[in-house]
C-alpha cells in the first residue's frame, strides 16, 4: 500500500487546520503552529492505497481559506503545504526535507 506524506511547513500561526485526502479527513487540529527552528508545524503519512491519483485539500476554517492539489503518489510521494500572503500554497515534492 502506498502512502503520501503531507508536511505543513511555513506560515501556520496557531490556527485550526483540516487536511483531507480524497475527501477523508486525515488531520483536524486546533492551534497548529510552525516551529521556526525547523520550519515545520506537522508532518503526517497517509496510507492511500494502490490508486495513483489523490486530491489533497487543506482548510483553515477560521480564516475562510482553502487550497487543494491533485497528485500522483507514485511519482511524487510528498506534498508541502505553506500559508503565504493569506493563501494556502501546496506543491509536490520527491520527499519532505524532514525525512
Amino acid at each position: 500500500m502506498a502512502s503520501l506524506t503531507i508536511a505543513l511547513t511555513d506560515g501556520f500561526t496557531g490556527q485550526a487546520v483540516v487536511v483531507r485526502v480524497d475527501g477523508r479527513v486525515v488531520l483536524d487540529e486546533e492551534r497548529v503552529r510552525t516551529r521556526p527552528q525547523i520550519g515545520l508545524a506537522r508532518e503526517i503519512a497517509v496510507p492511500v492505497g494502490d490508486s495513483a491519483q489523490h486530491t489533497v485539500a487543506v482548510i483553515l476554517p477560521a480564516d475562510g481559506i482553502e487550497g487543494s492539489l491533485t497528485v500522483d503518489a507514485t511519482v511524487t510521494p510528498a506534498v508541502l503545504v505553506a500559508v503565504r500572503e493569506g493563501a494556502i500554497e501546496l506543491r509536490t515534492a520527491d520527499r519532505t526535507r524532514y525525512l
